[in-house]
């Protein structure tokens, strides 16, 4: 497993319990743009047709290619909440807009003018929310709100803090799928899969990722997730200040206001690349892998 310090950007800028608010206009904007693919895609399974990947030199999440009179795709940039339209090859738009300031519909509208223009022909099916993910938190008719900078561009440094960390344990093990980011919950994440060709839900699997906060944790962490969940009176302890959560779901995580306490770049990327070697190590073992 490879390290993410030369990557890593100083986390703590803006405190991580102070970006919940921040992370559910990103989550609603993520969801609007996440529409594209969902109606331009072949769909797959798994639903990876409507996952982002995150570029780096973008710093945005950006999804795959998509078909059109010259294939395209669509990305959202965190730190100022703007949508994108590149090229399949290049990293110049072909079109953008801040979403700051306007409704779902107004976004929704914008995208489906796009895309029409892209494929050359107005969409089959008209751009909506998806009934298999959470509603937009902003609500329809809501305004999305780019104010809280800071809190955004905070988001966007978790972001390439777990591109770089999680990348190299994708990278690491023959196992690992690609990573991706999910819309319907904004976690970037990688999923090792022990037992291919089984039936996922009986398949041992570990999920590596981070999530930028949810109701259970309004604030960013990293987490590692055995599957079948282990007994709980089994977990053992693990190192660079990981907790095991053992309600309603069972894994290991690490706090972003625990890791961004660490005072300088360089001990924030040793003090999770040594959470992450513990977690999987133990969520291997706890697998019998």
């Amino acid at each position: 497993m490879g390290s993410a310090g030369e990557r890593w950007e100083l986390l703590g800028g803006r405190a991580a319990a102070e970006l919940a608010a921040a992370r559910e206009q990103l989550h609603c904007a993520a969801q609007v743009v996440a529409s594209v693919p969902r109606s331009l895609a072949s769909p797959l399974p798994d639903w990876s047709h409507s996952a982002y990947t995150w570029d780096d030199s973008l710093r945005a999440m950006v999804s795959a290619a998509l078909p059109g009179r010259g294939p395209f795709r669509v990305a959202l940039r965190p730190a100022d909440l703007r949508v994108l339209v590149l090229p399949a090859g290049g990293d110049e738009p072909l079109a953008e807009l801040a979403a700051g300031g306007r409704s779902l519909d107004e976004l929704f509208s914008w995208l489906a003018e796009r895309a029409a223009e892209l494929t050359g022909a107005p969409l089959a099916r008209p751009l909506a929310e998806a009934e298999e993910y959470p509603p937009p938190p902003c609500g329809a008719g809501g305004l999305l709100d780019a104010g809280d900078s800071s809190a955004l561009a905070e988001l966007a440094r978790y972001y390439v803090a777990a591109s770089a960390a999680l990348g190299a344990v994708s990278a690491s093990r023959d196992d690992a799928s690609p990573l991706r980011l999910w819309p319907h919950h904004l976690d970037l994440a990688t999923l090792l899969v022990l037992d291919p060709g089984l039936d996922p839900e009986e398949a041992r699997s570990v999920g590596v990722g981070m999530q930028p906060g949810d109701e259970g944790y309004p604030e960013p962490y990293f987490y590692v997730t055995p599957w079948p969940y282990p007994p709980a009176a089994s977990l053992p302890v693990l190192a660079g200040g990981g907790r095991w959560h053992t309600e309603g779901w069972m894994g290991a995580l690490l706090l972003g206001s625990d890791l961004e306490a660490a005072p300088t770049a360089a001990a924030q990327a040793s003090q999770l690349d040594a959470f992450l070697r513990s977690a999987v190590g133990a969520a291997l073992g706890l697998l019998d892998a």
